[in-house]
């Protein structure tokens, strides 16, 4: 566990240092009727349709949690631009 919390910790200074837009960022954005762009609204999409495949897959309440955890930490500290990648498309 604290292995995990020291990287996510990594993750967040070098996320807040390169300024990254998250899909969390893109979502807030969204709920206060500003516009977004294709790429935004694509990267939105993907990151949902991901999180969907990954949590309905069979698997322990214990996994369960773990991954819908890393699923958090994507939303909220990676740049929506990850989502764009082929491997997210839906």
């Amino acid at each position: 566990m604290e292995k995990t919390k020291k990287k996510v910790q990594s993750y967040y200074r070098q996320a807040f240092i390169e300024g990254n837009i998250s899909i969390n960022d893109l979502r807030d954005k969204l709920d206060n009727g500003v516009e977004l762009t294709l790429e935004e609204l694509t990267s939105i999409k993907n990151y949902e349709h991901y999180q969907l495949s990954v949590l309905s897959k069979e698997m322990s309440d214990d996994e369960f949690n773990k991954k819908y955890q890393q699923l958090q930490v994507l939303a909220n500290l990676g740049s929506f631009e990850e989502f764009l990648k082929e491997k997210y498309s839906a």
